[in-house]
């Protein structure tokens, strides 16, 4: 299994600029688990993600 870790501590416009290319993942490796690393008080933005 593909295993792909996304990391971004900080940075609001460039965790939200992440998003098509966690969904552009998630469409390329359907099996893959992708797991996202950012700070606590970014987690919001990716908590509800349907590809995370």
């Amino acid at each position: 299994m593909l295993c792909v870790l996304l990391v971004r501590f900080s940075s609001i416009g460039d965790i939200l600029l992440t998003t098509p290319l966690v969904r552009a993942l998630a469409r390329r490796h359907p099996d893959a688990k992708l797991v996202y690393v950012t700070k606590r008080a970014m987690v919001p933005l990716v908590a509800d993600h349907p590809d995370l």
